[in-house]
């Protein structure tokens, strides 16, 4: 089955991630949505847009000039 939830404790902050909204991305099932729980903090993550092994320009990972 698909992952829909990991709980665990990293320095002693609760840690609880959870998956949801699975959507055929080039024949593999990517969540479109990441709900996060770190300590007292939550979010959403949600995705618009998922390319898998998309060609990214070499200039994405130079350093920034001073």
């Amino acid at each position: 089955g698909l992952l829909l939830r990991l709980s665990t404790e990293f320095n002693g902050t609760s840690l609880c991630y959870d998956w949801a909204d699975y959507q055929d991305v080039q024949g593999v099932k990517m969540p479109a949505r990441i709900t996060a729980q770190e300590g007292e903090q939550h979010y959403t993550v949600r995705f618009k847009d998922v390319k898998r092994n998309a060609p990214i320009d070499d200039a994405k990972f130079r350093k920034p000039s001073e």
